[in-house]
């Protein structure tokens, strides 16, 4: 007797043969899948690449494979193609955290910084312990200027890794940029704890006591950025500052001049140096290093403005009045 096959058993069964076919496809496609992984990983983008496209045509639906692909594709400078491959990667498994953070990321390098907040707040719903995404965030609301939600993401990240210090030193910027000095002293802190050798960390905590007027904390924290880093000029243009601001003005000028020797393209050190000559009574070279600061920065009013004070000591009011006028016009 012919064995009747009722028309649903015929559909599985159909269905069924189909996925077996498929099987051998969707297994060398893995195959290929993780060797470009390990290409990927040794740095051998376009050896990813080509077993990245033997995956996908194998498996077009594969989209780990697609999602490999647009992080390659962005390391090689290929943007376009990149967030294509992403598009992809996410319409195949809108699901997927990793996807929107890689795009998340192209877009922030970019600069394209509303569209990266978007991809990376996706990310977060969909992983809200990815800590690489809630840091990325914080910086593109840092560089938008959004302290607060920038401070709350670094806040979220710490909980996630409170031996995380780039979360901390992040979160002491956005402090300081708020006005909020205190805390971005204590998060500086923490950095120092977790980094004792970073110089940036005390030199930056320094400045910040300068301003809250306790220059002996600021003092030592600013001599011990210069042991760390005697050949940085960031850290003598830091402690002369607050050496000018304590009207130690000869240090001031000593420090200036050794951050200028290292590195002479910085507006403020010139500037700053011109002060401290100029209250010295030493107008001419104070007249000199204003407009070596001027050179490297037009736009700098505050130089235009104590040039022209300057000027007024010297009896020259026309000079004067230009450089007034040019402070005026420039914002100041």
């Amino acid at each position: 007797m012919r064995k009747i096959v009722s028309p649903a058993s015929h559909i599985v069964t159909s269905y069924l043969d189909r996925i077996r076919a498929k099987w051998p496809k969707l297994h060398r496609s893995r195959a290929q899948l993780s060797q470009a992984e390990q290409l990927y990983n040794s740095g051998d983008l376009p050896g990813a690449m080509k077993e990245l496209d033997l995956a996908i045509e194998l498996s077009p639906s594969l989209a780990t494979a697609h999602h490999l692909k647009g992080r390659a594709l962005a390391e090689l400078g290929q943007v376009d193609a990149a967030l294509a491959s992403l598009q992809t990667a996410i319409n195949l498994d809108s699901e997927a955290a990793l996807p929107y953070l890689d795009r998340g990321s192209l877009h922030a390098a970019m600069g394209n910084h509303i569209d990266a907040i978007g991809d990376l707040t996706e990310a977060i719903r969909l992983d809200p312990r990815l800590l690489r995404a809630l840091k990325l965030r914080a910086e593109t609301y840092f560089k938008l200027e959004e302290q607060g939600k920038a401070a709350e993401d670094c806040s979220a990240a710490i909980l996630l890794n409170r031996q995380d210090d780039s979360s901390y030193e992040l979160r002491a910027r956005t402090y300081w940029r708020a006005g909020k000095f205190p805390e971005a002293i204590r998060d500086y802190g923490t950095v120092i704890g977790l980094r004792p050798q970073d110089y940036s960390a005390y030199s930056h905590r320094g400045l910040l006591l300068l301003e809250l007027g306790r220059h002996e904390e600021s003092r030592r924290d600013l001599d011990r950025a210069v042991r760390l880093a005697p050949d940085t000029a960031e850290v003598y243009r830091n402690r002369g500052a607050l050496l000018s601001a304590i009207e130690e003005y000869l240090g001031a000028v000593e420090d200036l001049t050794r951050s200028i020797e290292l590195d002479d393209t910085n507006a403020a050190a010139f500037n700053n140096r011109a002060n401290a000559y100029a209250l010295l009574g030493e107008r001419q070279k104070a007249l000199a290093d204003y407009g070596e600061a001027l050179k490297r920065d037009p736009a700098d009013y505050v130089a235009y403005r104590n040039r022209g004070n300057v000027l007024v000591s010297l009896n020259r009011s026309d000079e004067a009045q230009l450089d007034f006028d040019e402070a005026a016009r420039l914002g100041g």
